[in-house]
């Protein structure tokens, strides 16, 4: 018996550098949803916010493992401080 796997493509980057939405995939949602207890709102609020930073990662040539680590730790230590500082700059 072969086993196949399918893609779930939500996202795509842009040749310019823009991410933009794919196909919307309701059983992430709904895992998500499970796990988070977060409704679709906050779920797409948090989303957006997730690639904001990603935006601003590719805006600050911001590409060396490292460097990505310690920004996505930053994010997660204390998000709120994080993009009140990365809106300012």
């Amino acid at each position: 018996m072969q086993t196949t796997t399918k893609l779930n493509v939500l996202y795509r980057m842009r040749p310019d550098g823009t991410i933009v939405a794919h196909d919307p995939s309701v059983r992430v949602f709904d895992t998500l949803r499970m796990h988070t207890g977060m409704n679709d709102k906050e779920m797409l609020k948090d989303i957006e916010e997730k690639m904001y930073v990603l935006e601003y990662m590719l805006k600050k040539n911001i590409d060396d493992v490292n460097l990505v680590g310690r920004t996505i730790a930053e994010y997660y230590f204390d998000k709120d401080n994080f993009m009140k500082k990365m809106k300012r700059k």
